[in-house]
């Protein structure tokens, strides 16, 4: 098969090459450590930390479920992410006391 004859062939095989890229872009679950500006930093100085998935393509984001914490451990606050990054389902939100503040569906 000739792909130079046909610019729809070389069209499609430049969109299924993408689309691929995408559907397998690396996920990799970690402990990512924020400051108090909720800026990624090192864990010596970090004030809060995020369990969840990231999937890193041409750039990062999280997907499935994550949980945020203060250095100390306290729940702040748990939710979900859908497979494009956007915030998906319930979404709680914590006092540092562990009492609920507020939750909402996104």
């Amino acid at each position: 098969m000739r792909l130079n004859g046909n610019p729809l062939i070389k069209l499609m095989f430049v969109v299924l090459f993408i689309t691929h890229g995408i559907a397998n872009a690396q996920k990799i679950t970690d402990t990512i450590f924020y400051n108090r500006a909720w800026q990624i930093c090192e864990k010596p100085i970090a004030s809060y930390y995020r369990i969840g998935t990231l999937a890193i393509d041409s750039f990062w984001f999280y997907t499935g479920k994550v949980k945020d914490f203060d250095i100390n451990g306290q729940l702040l606050m748990e939710g979900e992410y859908n497979n494009k990054g956007d915030k998906d389902g319930l979404f709680r939100f914590y006092y540092p006391d562990g009492k609920l503040m507020i939750s909402g569906k996104y």
